[in-house]
């Protein structure tokens, strides 16, 4: 019912995520800030683990501002990113 991150759920997606969840980017969890999957706005997406990501300032543009959409597996954490243009990529997480 809110679309503020609680500190249980922004540790809970941090220590999942560990970094900048975007294509190619190395950017610590300390440079990032939690998304919604499924938009809060636009998708009537939940504040909830399962539809938080971090990610940095830049990749947070490429969702708002270019139109890449994201898709997060539940079972392995692994993020689909796909482009405008219909490219795919999977982002991993890094294990320690």
């Amino acid at each position: 019912a809110t679309r503020e991150w609680s500190e249980p759920q922004r540790r809970a997606v941090n220590a999942r995520d560990r970094h900048c969840r975007g294509p190619s980017c190395d950017r610590p969890i300390g440079w990032t800030s939690v998304h919604h999957i499924r938009w809060w706005t636009r998708d009537d997406g939940p504040t909830d683990i399962g539809n938080g990501i971090a990610l940095c300032h830049h990749c947070h543009r490429l969702v708002h501002d270019r139109g890449w959409t994201l898709h997060l597996d539940q079972a392995t954490a692994d993020v689909t990113w796909t482009s405008p243009a219909g490219e795919i990529t999977v982002v991993r997480v890094r294990r320690r």
